[in-house]
């Protein structure tokens, strides 16, 4: 069973901690974005484990005939110390073959561990330049792990992509990203 004292909300998972200002809600948000994915509905595409100072992984999602999806970060192993997930460069990918930057669209809904839903800046970053490995990026969203936020799809979009990976210091901080589309990602959130 999970407990809150004081300001901190400890889920029931071992080395699992969420941070001031998680109630009950955002709990059972954030467990029925991961059993939608057990449901099998839509499609899910999941980073591997990433670490502070790995170099950013490329992500890519089919989105054709989407509605919506659902973006989420998550705490690894350890705790949600450091886990400052960014989406670098996300764009979805028209049947024409142009794009359209999703940093310029609407966030319908959002919610973060620490701090707040931050585009093209981050309260933890000098400047507005990120870095994930060795590769500097202007174009993100920052959303402190645990994280999740949505984006409507655009008409004609036929892919998500993203380059995703965690700031700060090398092996401080640990989080999966996943990409979800199709009837799971609007179950989730309702």
């Amino acid at each position: 069973m999970a407990t809150q004292t004081g300001n901190d909300f400890k889920a029931p998972f071992p080395r699992t901690r969420f941070l001031a200002g998680w109630g009950a809600l955002k709990w059972c948000f954030l467990l029925a974005v991961s059993l939608s994915g057990i449901a099998g509905a839509g499609r899910v595409v999941e980073s591997p484990l990433l670490r502070g100072g790995d170099p950013a992984v490329a992500m890519s999602v089919d989105v054709t005939g989407e509605k919506e999806i659902l973006l989420t970060a998550t705490v690894g192993p350890d705790n949600s110390d450091y886990d400052q997930a960014i989406w670098a460069e996300p764009q979805f990918v028209l049947a024409d073959g142009t794009w359209v930057d999703a940093t310029k669209l609407s966030v319908p809904y959002a919610t973060v561990g620490w701090g707040s839903f931050q585009v093209n800046q981050a309260p933890w970053v000098k400047g507005r330049i990120v870095t994930l490995g060795s590769s500097d990026f202007a174009r993100y969203f920052a959303a402190h792990a645990p994280s999740v936020f949505s984006l409507a799809v655009p008409a004609h979009a036929v892919r998500f992509e993203a380059k995703v990976g965690l700031t700060k210091l090398n092996g401080v901080g640990s989080s999966v990203f996943r990409v979800e589309t199709g009837v799971g990602a609007a179950v989730a959130r309702a």
